[in-house]
């Protein structure tokens, strides 16, 4: 899965700000680095399991990078 699925996964872009608490803008610039910022990785694995995603530590730690 990439940024770009998990976002996708999520609803899109402005559902995704919501879920994060923030901006429509953070998450494109997220999308476009292809890079999540390293202080969201815990939060992404929680919304993925309230979500019942299939994401791992890795998976969200190469997004990290």
């Amino acid at each position: 899965m990439t940024l770009t699925d998990f976002i996708a996964a999520l609803g899109g872009t402005n559902a995704t700000a919501r879920a994060f608490c923030t901006t429509p803008q953070a998450v494109c610039n997220w999308k476009r680095r292809q890079r999540l910022p390293a202080a969201r990785q815990l939060q992404a694995l929680q919304i993925a399991r309230e979500r019942r995603l299939r994401i791992d530590v890795v998976t969200v730690a190469v997004f990290s990078q």
